[in-house]
């Protein structure tokens, strides 16, 4: 199989799009349970403290901050009772550094919200992840075969740039760049196009080996 000559930077980012795209998936149907501001909260609470039901942390670092701020006026008092100058010093809170959610978390929850709105496509979107990271970025063509047509849509294509987005918040600009090849593979197929299973060995392919698109049956 073509992933196994993957190496370096296109596995790392091929394998975390689909664990961004598995969690998102995973959340996107806790939304049928749970408000989204609920979610939100619970994430933000797995993102800083390591875990979404933690409610242990955050008083512990308030004390902490207290403790500071009482040996910082009682020092500061020392020193201008026996006459030095009065200087105040501020430090960052520790709660308010912990306790600050990242700022791809708003992507995320994007990307979430939108694999909910769409579930028909969202639940193809995995198997058109790994058809696009490990056959199509790769120069193979089984993702080509008309088994496959249905699951190369405009929709399809627009929810994994998306994920593409989030994981390039995530990780960085440069570990999702190596997927840069996503923005130009042809999903030209329609949306509703059924899937056809029976198809003998050596059919013709959704699109033609010089690489223009051909047309779908129906």
């Amino acid at each position: 199989m073509s992933c196994t000559l993957m190496s370096g930077r296109p596995a790392l980012a091929s394998h975390s799009l689909i664990a961004v795209l598995l969690a998102a998936l995973q959340d996107a149907g806790r939304l049928d349970d749970i408000p989204e501001r609920l979610l939100r909260r619970r994430l933000e609470s797995a993102l800083t403290v390591g875990n979404p039901d933690g409610s242990y942390v955050l008083p512990i670092l308030e004390r902490a901050d207290a403790f500071l701020r009482h040996v910082q006026d009682r020092t500061h008092k020392a020193y201008v009772g026996a006459g030095a100058e009065p200087i105040r010093i501020d430090y960052p809170s520790l709660r308010d550094a912990v306790a600050t959610p990242p700022a791809y978390l708003n992507d995320y929850l994007d990307l979430v919200e939108r694999l909910r709105a769409n579930p028909q496509v969202a639940r193809e979107l995995l198997q058109v992840a790994e058809l696009t990271c490990f056959d199509a970025l790769l120069g193979d063509s089984a993702w080509k075969a008309k088994s496959f047509a249905h699951l190369f849509t405009m929709e399809h294509k627009g929810l994994l740039l998306v994920g593409l987005r989030c994981l390039s918040r995530i990780a960085g600009a440069q570990v999702a760049s190596a997927l840069r090849g996503l923005h130009d593979l042809p999903f030209e197929a329609s949306s509703g196009l059924v899937p056809d299973r029976g198809e003998p060995a050596g059919q013709d392919t959704l699109f033609d080996p010089d690489g223009s698109s051909g047309r779908a049956e129906v």
